[in-house]
């Protein structure tokens, strides 16, 4: 990635093979490709795509965020929000980050986890060794 400080050698092993892991989030820059931020962060792209449900993987824009899950011991800080798009529901959103709905539901004070609405911010919480809570 350019401009980015830990870009001189990978921050993962090759793909994560189970372990501690956290959930990060960076932004794009002009030049990123996600087989760039895959082969960065030891992930592949058909999981980049996964978790933030990216239909073209060749086709990524500056300023896009984008979701992660590396092992615990990469020295970024874990994210902690997640802003709702169009078409995400609670489950979905849950399933693609490696969280438990019930948890994301709960720790968000959601009183009915089937209405949240584009543009909210809900808040991402991992468990104290960066697995999901």
């Amino acid at each position: 990635m350019q401009n980015n400080p830990f870009a001189q050698a990978p921050l993962a092993g090759p793909a994560l093979s189970g372990g501690e892991t956290k959930l990060i989030c960076l932004r794009t820059v002009y030049g990123d490709t996600l087989w760039g931020i895959a082969a960065l962060f030891g992930t592949s792209v058909d999981e980049i795509a996964r978790i933030n449900a990216i239909d073209n993987p060749d086709r990524i824009f500056p300023g896009r965020r984008l979701y992660l899950r590396v092992p615990a011991a990469v020295p970024i800080a874990a994210c902690e929000s997640y802003t709702v798009a169009p078409g995400d529901t609670v489950t979905g959103i849950a399933a693609r980050l490696g969280l438990s709905a019930a948890g994301l539901a709960r720790d968000n004070g959601l009183f009915d986890p089937d209405v949240i609405f584009p543009g909210q911010t809900l808040r991402i919480v991992q468990g104290e060794t960066g697995q999901p809570a």
